[in-house]
């Protein structure tokens, strides 16, 4: 048995040893281990608890010209408590071990408003951001440990004072993934954003048909009948997951679709099918992707609610590409459904570049890929941004847009606290 929490005099020595130690637990798993109780001398045991702790803390300091605002609020996620042993006799030297079992599940009696991205449970993933060095300092936190507390009655005759001792054990808690993803698989497209684009131009005719348009009499049709000017319409579409797991083995698919709209006041110019497919192809000239972090907290104050968000970028791809086309295939595709309609062609940007969130590289001062959650004064959101430069008949379009909240939760990722950790305390009790 290995990680443990321990406090200790040269008396005694209290520790917390678990039985199958993990980097991390997810919820409705089970944390179990043995409270161990070390002495060199006789010792008049009063009670063992144990307590399982789950505990959400904000704190925010503003100055304000020559006085400063400050808020504290502590938020009770999870407490329960179990008597291991209790006793008035005096017990010789010795060694003692009291098991325990806690399964990992929302606590009934603690009632919180608690909205969690994308899953149905109330216990919060483990969570740190510390920020500093701004108007607003603030440090947020959700945290869990299990504590052990002795109280050991007084040998004195004289003084009828009790003594506690207690020592505590952290662990990091996860948001449980979605079904989809507990299989490996890749996650499930359910989130989308579509933009009309509209093309006006006499470069969408065929060869043979601009020819015979002059320049300046094409310049006097574009300004003066617009509406004679060969038009194209189509959706420009861009699709994405909305859960998404750290240490995924798979890329985050990012799907990236053009569809021709087929209405006769949409889509003017309707060339033959070859002409059509060789004028109207979409080509992606440039891509720019990336996770939009955003870190909010209300922090009310004697001068009214302080509200912040902090944000931070990361950066999944930015790329000049050679070329990727994305043709409108054919309005007209009798000869390949035999229908009359327009065909979406698309491409997974997630793949092709390699979209991946790595677990490995969070650090205890990097929360970049902690899980998405919201509490009562407190959020973290994610969000896509993006940034792509089409061209399509020597036309070309920046189209920026970004997606809506998406639920980041980390799995397979490095323990974010060390497997051994002291907490010592001493007390007098009545």
């Amino acid at each position: 048995m290995s990680s443990h929490g321990a406090a200790g005099t040269s008396s005694k020595s209290l520790s917390i040893i678990l039985t199958n130690p993990q980097d991390y637990y997810l919820p409705q798993q089970v944390i179990a281990g043995v409270v161990q109780l070390d002495t060199v001398l006789d010792t008049a045991i009063a009670s063992i608890v144990i307590h399982l702790k789950g505990l959400a803390r904000s704190q925010a300091r503003q100055p304000t010209g020559q006085t400063i605002s400050s808020f504290s609020k502590e938020i009770v996620l999870l407490h329960r408590s179990e008597l291991l042993y209790e006793s008035k006799r005096t017990q010789k030297a010795a060694s003692f071990q009291w098991p325990f079992r806690f399964e990992l599940n929302p606590d009934p009696a603690v009632s919180t408003s608690v909205a969690h991205i994308g899953q149905n449970v109330s216990l919060l993933p483990s969570f740190h951001f510390l920020r500093s060095g701004s108007n607003v300092a603030t440090d947020l936190s959700v945290a869990y440990l299990i504590e052990a507390e002795a109280v050991f009655l007084s040998d004195s005759p004289i003084s009828r004072t009790n003594h506690k001792k207690t020592c505590s054990l952290p662990f990091r808690l996860l948001a449980a993934p979605p079904a989809d993803l507990l299989d490996g698989s890749d996650p499930t497209i359910r989130g989308g954003k579509t933009q009309a684009v509209v093309i006006q131009t006499f470069d969408l005719l065929p060869d043979q048909e601009k020819s015979q348009v002059s320049s300046a009499r094409r310049a006097a049709r574009s300004l003066f009948r617009s509406k004679a000017v060969p038009k194209l319409t189509f959706d420009f579409d861009v699709s994405y997951p909305t859960s998404i797991q750290v240490g995924h083995p798979h890329p985050v698919p990012f799907i990236i679709g053009v569809q021709a709209r087929t209405a006769a006041d949409q889509t003017t110019v309707v060339p033959d099918q070859r002409s059509f497919y060789r004028y109207s192809t979409v080509f992606l000239k440039h891509a720019s992707v990336k996770l939009r972090i955003v870190t909010d907290c209300i922090c009310p104050t004697l001068r009214g609610d302080l509200c912040w968000a902090d944000t931070q970028e990361q950066t999944m791809a930015n790329h000049t590409l050679a070329e990727t086309r994305l043709p409108l295939s054919s309005i007209y595709s009798e000869e390949k459904t035999g229908n009359s309609g327009s065909l979406r062609s698309c491409t997974d940007l997630g793949r092709t570049l390699g979209f991946k969130f790595r677990g490995e590289s969070q650090t205890t001062n990097d929360a970049t890929f902690d899980a998405s959650f919201a509490l009562l004064n407190m959020a973290r959101r994610y969000y896509f941004d993006w940034t792509f430069i089409i061209e399509c008949a020597n036309q070309k379009l920046t189209i920026k847009g970004c997606s809506d909240e998406i639920a980041l939760i980390p799995l397979q990722v490095k323990a974010l606290v060390p497997s051994k950790r002291v907490s010592d305390s001493s007390e007098k009790s009545n």
